[in-house]
């Protein structure tokens, strides 16, 4: 982290400075605070990461929406799935515009807002998102297949534990 953060003060001191650069270090440091359980440190380093790139890029860029979706991850593990809800809903839009709708990307954003969703117990929206994104995760195949075996599993826990065994006995697995 030391490194970091030197690293990020060397470039932000630079005529001009580089700023993007710096701001991709701020999201990795925020990455190794998240994993140490510093929350607060890695939601410092992603909100200063964040604003940087939406300076440089404007909202409507794949890294800004690359942020957002680290955002409500934090949330989430944090144990605020209405701020996860929030930052998902973000990185989703943002990936819209970027990508168009039936990018992988776009496909994983769904799949995020459904854990957020499971997360304010939304069996609704839950199913609803998941379904969205496999259908996006699956039109990718065959460039996809880790991450939509990984999300399929997942769907299959989530609706045995909401009370959904037939229909997850249904789906392929």
């Amino acid at each position: 982290v030391s490194l970091y953060e030197r690293a990020i003060e060397i470039l932000e001191g630079l005529t001009p400075p580089e700023s993007g650069q710096a701001a991709e270090l701020h999201n990795n440091v925020a990455m190794i605070y998240k994993s140490l359980g510093r929350r607060p440190l890695a939601e410092q380093h992603y909100l200063i990461a964040l604003e940087t790139l939406e300076n440089l890029h404007v909202r409507n860029h794949e890294r800004v929406a690359a942020i957002y979706n680290n955002l409500g991850s934090l949330y989430y593990s944090a144990g605020h799935p209405g701020q996860a809800k929030e930052m998902h809903a973000e990185a989703l839009e943002i990936r819209q515009s970027v990508f168009g709708p039936d990018h992988p990307e776009v496909g994983q954003s769904w799949c995020n807002l459904a854990t957020a969703c499971y997360g304010l117990e939304d069996d609704a929206g839950t199913q609803e998102n998941y379904e969205k994104g496999l259908r996006i995760i699956e039109r990718n195949l065959p460039g996809t297949a880790a991450i939509y075996e990984q999300t399929m599993a997942d769907y299959i826990s989530v609706l045995e534990s909401i009370g959904e065994t037939k229909k997850a006995g249904m789906l392929p697995e």
